[in-house]
């Protein structure tokens, strides 16, 4: 099923405001009706003055309302609790962009505008298109919400990465929102994202498609090198960091018939939160690494680093004493990967399954 005609809502007879409910919890969280000048938070009911003109700054009409809903809500389940969403959504705000934003370009949905975290989009400025981002409205920017702009985008639908529950509280009023909690599988992820759009049939079908992929390649390795393991390493500025079974990445490598080094394999968690994700090296640790068959090294630094700084931080690793002397170093089973093997997104899968393709295989 292709993604539902958008209606053209400059023209809608009815405007109806949108509810948001947050049914998986306590505190009940409703609106109705287009966005005011102010905002208040089901929490604390404080307001905050909304600059009207910021409409106007984002191509809005003055008295521009929300767009006409045909049918009813949907309810949609994620670990947060169950949310009320548009039954079709046009006005889709997304405020996580590794993840999020990919696999709703993936499904053909449209999406209006971002919240420009730019400091934290280093793997989607390498998934998304130039085309694809210039089409994107920027309603924010920073880590921290701009509720202000946000609301003054009119959007029907915000998936939200909240940094807490006070974030779900300051949007609610104004727009149906479906925050996302990353899981311990990236594939569950993607999932909730297209329940949000009513497009859960669509994300199998292309997770079916990778999965076919991923295996095909798995059985070329397992006959070409049996059982190989591959240490990805992440190089900040301040440390070395090993993935282990439990991150995306070690999550890609098993669906590719490959595996972490023994000393990176970690028990499954009961949340994300409370899983070994990564495991930090000193600079004198570097020879653990010893029992990796093939090490991908992925320089991504923090919010605060440059990427002069990384690239820094990788010539020193790669000039050091006890990183020459690693078996896979000196028989060549080192490449540098890009930021998506960080991403979590089926866009990054897919590009995961070219690198490793490519450099076994060539």
């Amino acid at each position: 099923m292709m993604p539902r005609p958008r209606l053209s809502w400059c023209s809608a007879l009815l405007v109806v405001g949108v509810v948001a409910a947050a049914c998986g919890s306590g505190n009940e969280r409703a609106a109705s009706g287009p966005p005011s000048t102010t905002i208040g938070t089901s929490a604390s009911m404080a307001e905050v003055e909304v600059d009207v003109d910021l409409g106007s700054q984002l191509g809005l009409d003055e008295g521009e309302a929300a767009p006409e809903q045909l049918s009813g809500p949907r309810v949609v389940d994620t670990p947060l609790g169950a949310f009320e969403v548009p039954a079709d959504p046009q006005r889709i705000v997304v405020t996580e962009l590794n993840l999020v934003l990919p696999t709703l370009l993936d499904l053909g949905i449209d999406v209006y505008g971002i919240w420009d975290a730019s400091a934290t989009a280093t793997p989607a400025r390498t998934l998304v298109s130039q085309d694809e981002w210039d089409a994107l409205a920027i309603v924010g920017s920073g880590i921290d919400p701009n509720v202000e702009r946000l609301a003054a985008a009119k959007p029907d639908l915000v998936i939200h990465t909240p940094l807490t529950d006070k974030d779900v509280d300051l949007i609610s009023p104004f727009s149906a929102i479906v925050p996302i909690e990353f899981t311990l599988s990236w594939k569950d992820d993607v999932r909730i994202v297209a329940d949000a759009v009513d497009q859960v049939d669509e994300m199998e079908t292309l997770l079916a498609d990778y999965e076919y992929r991923a295996a095909e390649l798995a059985a070329r390795i397992d006959a070409s090198f049996g059982d190989p393991s591959v240490a990805v390493l992440r190089v900040r500025p301040d440390s070395i960091r090993v993935h282990t079974n439990l991150h995306f990445s070690g999550e890609l490598l098993t669906d590719m018939g490959l595996r972490v080094p023994a000393d990176y394999e970690y028990e499954l968690a009961d949340s994300r939160r409370d899983a070994k994700l990564l495991v930090r090296l000193s600079p004198e640790q570097v020879g653990l690494l010893a029992a990796a068959d093939y090490i991908f090294v992925m320089p991504l630094g923090s919010l605060l680093q440059t990427q002069d700084e990384v690239e820094d931080a990788l010539e020193e690793l790669q000039n050091g004493g006890l990183w020459r002397a690693l078996p896979a170093v000196q028989e060549g089973r080192v490449t540098v990967v890009g930021p998506h093997w960080f991403s979590g997104s089926l866009r990054a899968a897919e590009l995961a399954l070219q690198d490793v393709e490519s450099f076994m295989f060539g």
